[in-house]
């Protein structure tokens, strides 16, 4: 059942009986409670989105003609309606007369690649604070019932608490109660001094939480959604709230034990500074040592901030509190880091049982970076002069690499699609339509508009440009905000020295030149079972690293592809491909980069190539190919 609900609104104008009037027809969507909806939430069925006049666009419009609609039906534009709130499904319809009531069909439908989801005027965080076996610590959601709480790590005497706290609501712009966390010292211990809370939010929504602590272990923790956080999912914000407290005995009793080693799991490609519990006995002492392989050895902490190939270990001692917290330096690392954790006894005191004495049982994971670069391919390198290796020149996209429960957060470019013309050249464009998350900065993209154009301001319906444009008929254009994950890219391809002659092809869709990125689908030319190589019908767009899927193709993956004869030859031979079958090739890993803008002009002899990839994140370190076969023709 969809999340959200139609209306039909009847025309928005009058019809007289018997003359052919054009109509135009409005449809309601609302969202069902607790779910935000959005124009591109919502498609036709079976019909193409388009620029308004018939001409198919790559650019979101989310405006869609033909599909599943009555003849009359021109065109079917989604648009917010003027509550921000619905979507309405403005229906276009050619001239016609009636002469009676007459019922008009339209199959909406919602986009599977951009599906309804939960309300995003709400808020979501992560929650962390630390185990204790001497305290309990209950939380207590907000009373209204709508705040949920979610385990996310179960805390132990290595681990923190960390839980997810997610609440949606109506009732932006309003303080809101989210949940009541009460800290319950056991039997003869007490806590000491007021619990510590420290609120991390990214930059653009602070301000998002307040916080109060009290001595007698409660702490109140309460939101207020803002215009910031309205088109973005709060779950993916990187909020968190560190909660930190100290429990003490109230008569201690030395068994002179250490119980355990408390840190946390993983740490990000910067490294930085690790706190590291040791829970035990007051005054009970140990030594503990900090290791990472090196090479066919390990290196050793030495506790100054350095690392060193001889034993090296610091002495600790559990203090009235039951704990003692050291610090070691993790340095920055490209690569991922296994760290090593391990405590020995001094003075005759006894580890317990899940104190980590070998390698083995204490483990830091450092992850590193992933790095892909962009690069020009042909099936001719003969008719082009120097093709560069790397684009943009000697650079590379650089990511971390993710992992549960990270800081990073994950910040996509937010994108808006407006209309607008200009009165000749000029870097004002008067906007026929708007969008409310239009911000300058954002860079802006379209027919006629220069590379690395932004936004400069906006007043009363104009945006001014970083550069002048000509903008003769009203056009659409797609905005990006201007964030890291935005990757320029420009480069310059040049004749051989015969020379020959390079020009732009303007027959081919040049979005589909990069490859790397989208799965391929294609058949199958031939019965080829037991055999290393596959014989396609179409190898266009496939590359090296992809994985087929398919009958018979089972841990294989692409080793190289000659594009004359169709053939893709694998790492190992395949079984059961038969003469007709789909097999589709998986994009290479990286499913989240996506083609911003991509244009190709005529720079004298030379063609110049240049646009923008989205890049919120990387999931490994796979090339990203721009195919100039697809853009430039040579003669």
């Amino acid at each position: 059942m969809p999340n959200w609900s139609v209306t039909a609104n009847g025309i928005n104008s009058t019809v007289t009986v018997g003359e052919s009037t054009a109509l135009t027809l409005d449809i309601t969507i609302s969202p069902s409670g607790g779910y935000s909806i959005a124009p591109n939430n919502f498609v036709i069925g079976g019909a193409t989105e388009t620029d308004g006049n018939g001409n198919q666009t790559l650019v979101e419009t989310n405006t869609w003609e033909g599909g599943n609609v009555d003849n009359i039906v021109e065109k079917v534009e989604f648009i917010q309606a003027g509550n921000e709130v619905d979507v309405l499904a403005r229906v276009y319809c050619e001239a016609a007369s009636f002469v009676a009531d007459s019922d008009i069909y339209i199959d909406i439908d919602e986009n599977p690649n951009n599906v309804v989801t939960n309300d995003v005027y709400g808020v979501c965080t992560k929650i962390d604070y630390p185990y204790s076996a001497n305290a309990t610590v209950t939380i207590t959601a907000n009373p209204d019932g709508s705040t949920t709480v979610d385990d996310i790590q179960t805390g132990d005497a290595s681990n923190n608490w960390i839980k997810k706290l997610t609440r949606y609501g109506d009732d932006i712009g309003a303080w809101t109660g989210l949940v009541v966390l009460q800290i319950t010292p056991a039997t003869d211990y007490h806590l000491v001094g007021t619990p510590t809370v420290q609120v991390t939010t990214p930059p653009g929504v602070e301000g998002l939480f307040q916080t109060l602590a009290s001595s007698d272990g409660l702490v109140y923790i309460t939101h207020k959604p803002s215009e910031a956080t309205q088109s973005l999912t709060p779950c993916e914000l990187g909020n968190i709230i560190y909660i930190d407290y100290t429990i003490e005995a109230d008569a201690v009793t030395s068994t002179d034990t250490i119980h355990g080693v408390s840190s946390p799991p993983s740490t990000t490609t910067y490294g930085g500074g690790l706190d590291i519990v040791v829970n035990g006995d007051a005054g009970a002492q140990y030594d503990i040592t900090v290791q990472r392989p090196d090479g066919g050895g390990w290196d050793y902490y030495n506790w100054d901030g350095t690392y060193v190939s001889s034993s090296a270990s610091e002495t600790g001692t559990i203090g009235s509190n039951g704990t003692f917290t050291h610090t070691a330096h993790i340095p920055s690392s490209s690569s991922n880091v296994t760290y090593s954790i391990t405590i020995s006894s001094v003075g005759g005191s006894t580890l317990g049982p899940d104190v980590p004495t070998l390698v083995t049982d204490k483990k830091i994971y450092q992850y590193g970076k992933y790095t892909s670069l962009i690069t020009a391919i042909t099936d001719d390198t003969a008719q082009y002069g120097t093709i560069p290796a790397s684009i943009p020149e000697g650079g590379s996209i650089i990511r971390p690499i993710r992992y549960d429960n990270d800081p990073y957060g994950t910040y996509k470019s937010k994108q808006a699609v407006v209309k607008g013309k200009t009165s000749g050249s000029s870097t004002r464009v008067r906007l026929s339509t708007s969008d409310p998350s239009l911000k300058a900065g954002m860079i802006i993209t379209g027919k006629g508009i220069p590379y690395d154009t932004t936004i400069l301001n906006i007043t009363k319906g104009t945006i001014t440009l970083s550069n002048s444009v000509d903008l003769s008929a009203t056009q659409n254009m797609i905005c990006y905000t201007n964030k890291a994950d935005t990757v320029p890219f420009s480069f310059t391809i040049t004749p051989n020295s015969t020379p020959n002659t390079l020009s732009v092809n303007t027959s081919n869709d040049h979005y589909k030149s990069v490859w790397g990125i989208k799965r391929k689908q294609t058949t199958i030319n031939g019965d080829q079972a037991g055999s290393t190589s596959l014989i396609v019908n179409d190898s266009h767009g496939i590359r090296y690293l992809q994985t087929p899927i398919g009958n018979g193709l089972s841990n294989v993956s692409v080793v190289s592809v000659d594009y004359s004869t169709h053939t893709v030859t694998l790492n190992q031979a395949h079984t059961g491909v038969v003469d007709g079958d789909t097999v589709t090739f998986k994009g290479m890993k990286n499913p989240d980069v996506s083609v911003a803008y991509i244009e190709a002009q005529q720079a004298g002899d030379d063609i110049k190539i240049k646009g923008y990839l989205t890049v919120p994140k990387l999931e490994a370190s796979a090339p990203i190919h721009i195919f100039l076969d697809d853009i430039i023709n040579a003669t």
